[in-house]
């Protein structure tokens, strides 16, 4: 996708109707949020499926989020596995799993 149609279409992306609410302290952005699944072989050889949670917020609008940081996504509390920029630098994907 090209930057261009990115940065024309972000606002409207992450207020539409799609859009969820990531709160990370008293920061708050709009979020779209998916499901993210994974096969891979464990210890002893067989496949199992990982599933994470994928926030894609813009980057510029949380800042001093990490590993282990405790998030709130559409009322639930989730700990940050990983912050994965995107190409364009505009946005971040932020890989996400239920805090216990």
């Amino acid at each position: 996708m090209p930057a261009s149609f990115v940065t024309q279409n972000l606002a409207t992306m992450l207020v539409g109707p799609l859009a969820d609410t990531f709160t990370f302290g008293a920061q708050s952005t709009g979020c779209l949020f998916d499901d993210a699944q994974q096969v891979i072989e464990d210890a002893t050889g067989f496949e199992v499926t990982r599933r994470m949670r994928v926030a894609t917020i813009r980057t510029a609008a949380i800042t001093g989020l990490g590993e282990d940081d405790t998030v709130t996504v559409a009322s639930t509390i989730y700990l940050v596995r990983k912050v994965l920029p995107m190409e364009d630098g505009l946005l971040s994907r932020v890989l996400l799993v239920p805090a216990d």
